[in-house]
């Protein structure tokens, strides 16, 4: 009786194993927790440019435009400069200008500025040809002064490189006014200035103008219809327009 119950339990003891490990391999036991990775330190210097970077490459994007602030500020300063001219328009001469100006920059765009310059006359090659071949000298004025007082208006600047060592800057301007024009007697005249001025240093600058003149000569004759000896008036007027190519030096204080 008890062999038979032993030799039952012992074919049991096998199967209860094998059940006991399939129970086991159908429960997955539990991976460990894995510990989150450190973040790296944030560099307080460093910038994110991807945004920047994503406007520079995409098409079509609106330009982007940037004025830049102006290297040496001229509101409220003076200037004075010197003057040498090439000074063009008179037929019989050959004509120099030596003179100066005072500028005052109300801002950085507009500006007041009286200047002097003096006419230097020579004769030319064609007054002495007309005197040698036809024996007489043509009745006409020559300069001798101007004085002007312009305002005027700066709507252009921009940076340049000097001798790619240093970065300067230099303007356009546009200057019209008006003055007094002395040839034989004192005229009325008007002028338009279109100019640059390049600066060299915060103080000093060089600058180069073209001065368009304008104004109307009383000429005295001795000869022809219009003199006293003909009949006529004794003079002649003529409407005159000069030009003068001038170079300076100045100092902005």
């Amino acid at each position: 009786m008890k062999l038979p119950l032993i030799a039952t339990i012992l074919l049991l003891l096998p199967a209860a194993a094998t059940a006991a490990e399939g129970k086991a391999a159908s429960s997955p036991v539990p991976a460990p927790p894995v510990a989150p990775a450190a973040e790296a330190p944030k560099n307080p210097e460093s910038v994110d440019i991807s945004g920047l970077e994503e406007d520079y490459w995409r098409p079509n994007k609106d330009e982007l435009e940037v004025v830049q602030n102006r290297r040496f500020e001229k509101a409220h300063k003076w200037e004075l400069a010197g003057h040498y001219g090439i000074y063009q328009g008179q037929d019989y001469v050959d004509s120099k200008s030596y003179g100066g100006s005072v500028t005052y920059n109300f801002t950085n765009q507009f500006f007041a500025e009286f200047s002097y310059h003096k006419v230097n006359n020579n004769d030319n090659d064609f007054l002495n040809s007309v005197r040698t071949r036809f024996g007489f000298t043509p009745d006409f004025n020559r300069v001798d002064h101007q004085y002007v007082l312009a305002g005027g208006w700066t709507p252009i600047y921009a940076k340049f490189s000097l001798l790619g060592k240093k970065i300067s800057h230099f303007e356009m301007y546009v200057a019209p006014g008006v003055g007094v024009t002395k040839t034989a007697d004192n005229h009325m005249s008007e002028h338009l200035t279109i100019g640059q001025k390049y600066f060299l240093t915060e103080h000093f600058l060089f600058r180069i103008e073209w001065r368009i003149s304008k104004y109307t000569d009383k000429i005295n004759t001795t000869q022809g219809s219009s003199s006293l000896a003909n009949g006529g008036p004794g003079y002649v007027e003529q409407s005159q327009t000069t030009h003068n190519i001038i170079f300076g030096l100045g100092v902005m204080f």
